[in-house]
């Protein structure tokens, strides 16, 4: 149920009342860089102006010569607006679409549409102009791209909201009767060298295409961009080219929350067709970026990395860079924030923060052996807290560790992360929980304030590097404390430029006032399958996957998302200080970029 409230319409002494209903909505929206309100489940609410224009699109009821445009009096509720006249081609009703005006085009829930939409601006931060659904059942929208791409973002848009299609590229998909090949087609797309900003994609999917993405060059601004409860999946290329989930270069306020990332960069492993994966593609593929944001996402199996993040052009051209509380399902590398281009302190103010990643190297789909957590390279200003690296169980998965540190450094923190169960079918004896390093990276010689401390690293049944300094000069810029370790080798779980160590040698060389302990946690079984089995479901990793993947505008349930499966993992794991789940992951409360 949604409250319309036009203040020309109602009397005055009833505008207490209606703010007071509306209270915890604006509350939402205070905090947010799109300055709309949403419903108790989290979706947001869109409000027809005096002057909207509403145009309906049914394939299967619709008729393109006698569409109707329908303001907001002509029907009591605009998303279930009963019998109308509608367009039948997204085309003929969005012709009555005006640039500049919060207009609105909805498209009948359960029917299926030929359209590349390309977007028009809305009016200011409460009158966006809308791309939507209507209807009372069905699912949602499918949306079929006649020829390039679904969804193009032309210079110069804002004030745009796309929410609740289901944006289909099945000419792409091998597994479609409509397969025809795999030459490649956009899901959403857009270059700039102006501003475009405020705008919302939520409650979409996105399957089959050769990427989505926004690009800035010159001049170009990107401000204000929130995807939200959206699902990426199944893009790849077909060539040599490079493939996204979604590729974002030179934003600056991104907001990613409550998305769904599955089995993008790839269709075929490295050795198959078509589609084959090799270590170019990502889930996400974050370049020169500034305000970011990711919150509450699942991200699972991609072709190489789930979030990449590069800074090539130079000291501080990526900033203020927030990971919390997402989900890592697989991928030979979780986070990957450095690389490509090196140099002096490309990174600051990076935040990861209550994340889980479990599984780690599961599927292997470019045929490497890899299996590594967390990347983190040359950053100025930092923290790394609360995140949980559990369970790498592919025996084929043997080079893995949980965080690599290299490069020049400063003011990082790494703490009261938990590392536990990397090595549990023992094939990996050069595996590390924490790596600090100086290949492939600037000299860690002007590196300060480098803290590890209150990390609980635990291998319970076999043997693995607990830490590991690439280079001794690292044990200068450290600060170790208050950590605990475990594992069956204490003799030679610890190692400095090659040379191993026992913990009490290691102590001694580093002066590490940390303990080499067995830790005590509630519940160390806690996993996908677990997490399946205890609500009931196929307990498989598979199974969750599928789940995830059926989310939809019109089918969310909150039980296959980062936020619920997270509180229940991390719940079984002590931490250094031997208390479960330092950080409460928050409950998702909307559209944020700043805290």
């Amino acid at each position: 149920m949604r409250l319309h409230i036009s203040y020309n319409r109602f009397p005055l002494r009833f505008a207490a009342l209606a703010i007071l209903l509306l209270l915890p909505a604006l509350l939402a929206a205070a905090n947010s860089p799109l300055s709309l309100p949403q419903d108790s489940d989290g979706w947001t609410v869109f409000t027809p102006s005096s002057d909207t224009r509403i145009m309906y699109v049914s394939s299967s009821q619709g008729n393109d010569s006698t569409g109707q445009v329908y303001n907001r009096n002509d029907v009591s509720d605009p998303f279930n607006p009963g019998n109308v006249n509608a367009f039948r081609t997204f085309d003929a009703a969005f012709n009555h679409a005006r640039s500049g005006r919060p207009d609105w085009v909805l498209l009948r829930r359960g029917d299926e549409f030929s359209a590349n939409m390309t977007l028009k601006n809305g009016r200011g931060p409460t009158e966006f102009s809308l791309i939507g659904a209507y209807g009372s059942s069905g699912d949602m929208p499918l949306v079929i791209p006649s020829s390039g791409g679904a969804v193009s973002i032309p210079n110069g848009l804002e004030y745009v909201a796309v929410v609740g299609l289901d944006f289909y590229a099945r000419s792409r998909d091998p597994d479609s009767p409509h397969f025809e090949g795999t030459s490649g087609r956009s899901g959403f797309w857009g270059t700039t060298n102006r501003v475009i900003q405020h705008i919302l994609i939520e409650g979409s999917r996105f399957r089959f295409f050769s990427g989505n993405g926004l690009v800035t060059y010159d001049s170009g601004q990107m401000r204000d961009v929130v995807i939200r409860r959206t699902l990426i999946l199944n893009n790849y290329s077909g060539g040599s080219g490079h493939s996204q989930g979604m590729f974002i270069s030179g934003a600056d306020g991104i907001l990613l929350e409550e998305n769904v990332f599955d089995h993008n960069g790839w269709y075929a492993t490295a050795s198959g067709s078509p589609g084959p994966a090799t270590m170019y593609n990502h889930n996400t593929y974050f370049e020169d970026s500034h305000n970011v944001t990711f919150r509450g996402n699942v991200f699972l199996r991609p072709s190489s990395m789930q979030n990449k993040f590069t800074a090539n052009q130079g000291t501080g051209s990526s900033t203020n860079i927030t990971l919390e509380n997402n989900l890592y399902v697989d991928g030979e590398i979780g986070i990957g924030i450095g690389g490509n281009n090196f140099g002096r302190r490309r990174f600051a103010d990076v935040s990861i923060r209550n994340n889980v990643f479990t599984e780690i190297g599961r599927s292997r789909p470019t045929e490497r052996n890899l299996g590594w957590g967390v990347e983190l390279v040359e950053w100025d200003g930092g923290v790394v807290r609360n995140n949980y690296f559990l369970h790498y169980s592919n025996p084929q998965t043997t080079h893995i560790y949980a965080m690599l540190l290299e490069g020049e450094k400063r003011n990082v923190t790494v703490e009261s992360n938990v590392v536990y169960n990397l090595n549990p079918h023992g094939n990996s004896s050069g595996g590390r929980g924490i790596l600090v390093n100086s290949s492939r990276a600037t000299s860690s010689s002007s590196s300060s304030n480098v803290v590890i401390r209150d990390n609980l690293v635990h291998e319970p049944e076999n043997s693995i590097r607990l830490f590991e300094l690439g280079d001794s000069s690292y044990s200068g810029p450290l600060e170790l404390y208050d950590n605990q370790y475990h594992s069956g080798n204490e003799g030679s779980a610890f190692r400095i430029n090659r040379s191993t160590l026992s913990f009490n040698d290691w102590r001694e060389a580093t002066s590490d006032q940390s303990d080499f302990v067995v830790p005590s946690h509630p519940d160390p079984t806690r996993s996908i399958e677990t997490y399946m089995q205890h609500l009931g479901e196929t307990a498989t990793i598979d199974a969750f996957i599928s789940s995830a993947r059926q989310l939809s505008r019109f089918n969310w349930d909150t039980r296959f998302t980062a936020n619920e499966v997270n509180r229940w993992i991390t719940a079984g794991f002590a931490t250094a200080s031997g208390a479960p789940s330092p950080d409460e992951p928050e409950a998702p409360t909307g559209i944020h970029v700043i805290e």
